[in-house]
C-alpha cells in the first residue's frame, strides 16, 4: 500500500496550541527511504515560515481551490463551493466563450497580416493572435463575475422558529433504574449466546444495584478474557467493540440517572467508577485487536501482490 504523507497537524482545544509535524515522503516499502513507520519531530517556526513549505502549500491549495478547471478533479474538501458548482461555472464559462467566439466569425481576413509561427500546414497570424486576445479580455470579467457569485452563496440557515418547532419532538428518553438494568441484562444474555465469551447465563432478572454489580463483574470477565487474547479473530474484535459500545452507553445513562436511584451516594459512586475503569480497559481491548486486525490485513494484502 503506497502512502505519501505530506503534513500532519495536531491541535489542542483546551491549551489553544497547534504542532506541524513536516513529512513530505512517501510511507511504503517500495518507494522513497522503504520504511512504513517513520518518527517525525515538530516543525520550528523557521522552518514552517521557510519559501519552500509556503510555496508548496501556496501552490497545491491554488490549484485545487483557486483554478476553476483543476479543482472539478480534486476540490477542497472543506470548500463551500461544490464540485456541482465548479461544473456548472466551467460549462457556463465554455458557454460565454462560444458566444463570443461568434462575434469574430468570418470576419475581413487581412491578407497582409504576417504570419508569426506554422506547424504543418496550420499557419497562425497576428490578426488570429489579436482576435484570441480580445475574446480573453471579453471573457476575462465574466469569468470573475460567475466564479465570484458561486463563491459569495452561504449555506441556507434554517430559521429559530423551524428549528425549535423541529427540537420540539425530540425529547430525551426518560433514564430510570429498571431501564438500565433491563439494557444490562440484555447486553449480558447476548454475551452469554456465544460459547466462545464464556459467560455464565443469568440465574435470576436484573431488580436491585447488587444485581447490576453482578452484571458488570461477568463483563469485566469477558474483557479480561479479550485482554488475553493476541489474535485477530474477527468475533473477538466485534465483541470488544459491543462490549465498548454498551459501557459508553451504560456511563452515560448512570450519569443522568437521578441519586435517589440508588441505596447511598457510595454505591453510585462505586457503581460508576467500575464502569468508567471497565470502559478505558475495553477501549484498550478494542484498539489492540483491532490494530491485529489491521496489521493481517495488510500482510494479506502484500502476499496476494
Amino acid at each position: 500500500m503506497l502512502t505519501y504523507l505530506n503534513k500532519v497537524t495536531i491541535q489542542d482545544l483546551q491549551r489553544k496550541k497547534v504542532w506541524h509535524f513536516l513529512s513530505s515522503s512517501w510511507l511504503s516499502s517500495d518507494r522513497g527511504d522503504g520504511l512504513t513507520k517513520k518518527t517525525l519531530n515538530a516543525a520550528k517556526k523557521n522552518e514552517i515560515r521557510s519559501f519552500r513549505n509556503i510555496f508548496q502549500t501556496r501552490t497545491s491549495t491554488g490549484f485545487r481551490d483557486q483554478h476553476i478547471w483543476v479543482s472539478i478533479v480534486d476540490p477542497p474538501w472543506r470548500s463551500p463551493f461544490t464540485r456541482a458548482q465548479r461544473v456548472s461555472c466551467c460549462m457556463s464559462l465554455l458557454l460565454c466563450t462560444m458566444a463570443i467566439n461568434i462575434a469574430f466569425w468570418k470576419i475581413p481576413k487581412n491578407q497582409q497580416s504576417p504570419v508569426i509561427f506554422t506547424i504543418g500546414s496550420l499557419e497562425v497570424t497576428w490578426e488570429e493572435i489579436m482576435v484570441g486576445v480580445e475574446s480573453g479580455l471579453l471573457m476575462f470579467p465574466i469569468n470573475i463575475l460567475i466564479i465570484t457569485i458561486f463563491r459569495s452563496i452561504k449555506s441556507r440557515v434554517v430559521q429559530p422558529k423551524e428549528k425549535n418547532h423541529d427540537m420540539q419532538g425530540l425529547k430525551p428518553l426518560a433514564v430510570t433504574m429498571p431501564t438500565i438494568l433491563k439494557d444490562t441484562e440484555e447486553m449480558v444474555n447476548l454475551l452469554c449466546k456465544s460459547q466462545r465469551n464464556k459467560v455464565p447465563e443469568l440465574e435470576k432478572k436484573l431488580e436491585s444495584c447488587d444485581d447490576l454489580c453482578s452484571a458488570l463483574g461477568r463483563v469485566q470477565g469477558v474483557i479480561q478474557l479479550m485482554q488475553g487474547l493476541s489474535e485477530s479473530d474477527p468475533h473477538w474484535v466485534y465483541c470488544s467493540k459491543f462490549v465498548l459500545y454498551f459501557l459508553h452507553h451504560l456511563s452515560m445513562c448512570l450519569e443522568r440517572l437521578d441519586e435517589s436511584a440508588f441505596p447511598t451516594t457510595e454505591a453510585r459512586q462505586h457503581i460508576l467508577n467500575t464502569v468508567h475503569l471497565l470502559q478505558k480497559t475495553s477501549e484498550m481491548v478494542f484498539t489492540s485487536h483491532m490494530a491485529f486486525r489491521l496489521d493481517n490485513i495488510l500482510v494479506q494484502r502484500r502476499e496476494y501482490k
